[in-house]
């Protein structure tokens, strides 16, 4: 899955945001890369689980394309 890594020297905590494009990875500037990898390797069944959730939620291509519009799981 892609990702994108965000570092900051406000920030004090690493963290996971899962969006329907990609995982972004937020991080202390200071934080050494290994930290950062194992720390993802210990969320990975969260991080799965939210990143096919989120897929699912991304409406099929054939519906989009015949211009039905889905609201509250009706057409």
């Amino acid at each position: 899955m892609p990702y994108q890594l965000r570092r900051s020297r406000r920030r004090r905590t690493l963290g996971l945001t899962v969006t329907l494009c990609e995982v972004r990875i937020h991080a202390p500037s200071w934080t050494p890369r290994a930290e950062i990898e194992s720390y993802v390797r210990q969320q990975h069944d969260w991080l799965y689980r939210a990143w096919t959730r989120m897929q699912a939620r991304v409406p099929p291509a054939a519906a989009a394309l015949a211009g039905e519009v889905r609201y509250l799981g009706r057409a």
